[in-house]
């Protein structure tokens, strides 16, 4: 249960920050209305059209696409100002560690470095 909640909070909140890169704050919400989840951006119904990946963003948009998303925050800058001058929306990946890797989930101290490292990966973002 703390997984996935985990997963959907950073997945939002990496799609706000590349949003802010591009015009400013944009909110983004997952909103529950008659049993179903739906994404909404700027208030509106927002639905991802995208590929994974920062290379081609000019292909995403040229097949219709609204949004890329990546693995990590390695080279956000150039590809938030590409997707910008795309028209394209971007979810910054975070590497989070994985149990199938050793990552113990439920060792409080080791999700807590973990959740530093994260949130210091996300803040350098909003500044750049």
């Amino acid at each position: 249960m703390m997984k996935p909640l985990l997963t959907l909070t950073l997945a939002l909140l990496t799609l706000t920050t590349a949003t802010y890169a591009q015009t400013g704050p944009v909110k983004v919400e997952v909103r529950q209305t008659n049993g179903r989840y739906e994404l909404r951006r700027g208030g509106q119904p927002y639905f991802i059209k995208g590929a994974g990946g920062g290379q081609f963003p000019e292909r995403v948009r040229a097949y219709g696409g609204n949004s890329l998303r990546t693995w990590s925050t390695n080279g956000a800058e150039k590809v938030l100002a590409e997707a910008r001058q795309n028209g394209l929306t971007v979810m910054l990946g975070l590497d989070v560690a994985r149990e199938r890797h050793g990552f113990d989930y439920n060792n409080p101290q080791a999700v807590a470095a973990q959740l530093a490292k994260v949130r210091a990966e996300v803040l350098k973002s909003l500044s750049e």
